[in-house]
């Protein structure tokens, strides 16, 4: 399980490092960061048979392209509770490229992360059971919640699910309900034509 969380930190903090310094370059359209966390839920049939819930959380740096539109990379990691008390959590990695789109969004909004939102995004997992080595696989991932204002911050609840395709055994799914906190996501506003220097 560590080592997957292991991953996961060194690539949630290069994604940190990164947007302390894009955030610095003034544009019309913002690059933000979101922290989130949540109870992890195995949803596929074998997965529930050997898993109970457990937590998942990580980091991601998205830059809108428009009110409706931001791409970003994140970094995730987490584990599974075990049936059986004697074992070790299963812990898993994540490292995905997603989509994110705000359908209701209008030029006029100030903030990138507020109102309804929903996600896609695929990369590569790594899933580390007890006694095991890690397992890499391909990942898809989509989500969606409701942004609010609060102050400097941005609050999201949200819902997201994670499937971890493996050819040759069944795949794992799982479900995760949680919270999602966006720092830097206010856009800065263009000067007027009046306040211009021509």
């Amino acid at each position: 399980m560590y080592r997957a969380a292991s991953i996961c930190l060194i690539a949630a903090s290069t994604l940190v490092f990164t947007a302390s310094h894009a955030e610095a370059a003034r544009r019309d359209e913002v690059v933000f960061l979101t922290f989130d966390g949540g109870a992890m839920i195995p949803a596929s049939d074998r997965a529930r048979r050997y898993l109970d819930p457990g937590f998942a959380g990580g980091v991601g740096i998205y830059h809108t392209w428009s009110p409706v539109i931001a791409a970003g990379l994140r970094a995730h990691g987490g584990f599974f509770t075990r049936n059986n008390p004697r074992d070790d959590a299963s812990g898993f990695g994540l490292f995905s490229a997603a989509l994110r789109f705000r359908p209701f969004a209008t030029v006029a909004d100030a903030r990138r992360t507020t109102g309804f939102w929903f996600e896609a995004g695929m990369g590569v997992g790594l899933l580390d059971g007890p006694g095991s080595d890690l397992d890499p696989r391909f990942t898809l991932e989509a989500g969606a919640g409701y942004g609010f204002a609060a102050g400097l911050v941005g609050i999201s609840p949200f819902f997201r699910a994670m499937h971890f395709v493996d050819p040759s055994e069944d795949d794992l799914v799982a479900v995760v309900f949680g919270i999602e906190v966006n720092l830097f996501d206010r856009r800065l506003q263009p000067p007027t034509t009046a306040s211009r220097d021509w």
